[in-house]
């Protein structure tokens, strides 16, 4: 279903922006970002993610709703 596969890409998303935080904080403690830099793209991240475990939870409950 329509639902199922918007699921499927948000999951995917998910994984992705976890990947990327990975990535950013290793740049970080590797010392190839500078603070402010880092700063600037960890509150990007952080934002994106928590808009992504939104859309899951809203697409979770929409297509089960108890």
């Amino acid at each position: 279903s329509a639902a199922e596969t918007k699921l499927l890409h948000l999951f995917t998303l998910g994984i992705k922006v976890h990947t990327l935080k990975i990535l950013i904080r290793t740049s970080y403690e590797i010392k190839v970002l500078d603070d402010q830099v880092y700063l600037a793209l960890e509150a990007d991240v952080l934002k994106i993610s928590g808009m992504t475990a939104k859309w899951i939870g809203y697409t979770k409950n929409k297509t089960n709703p108890r």
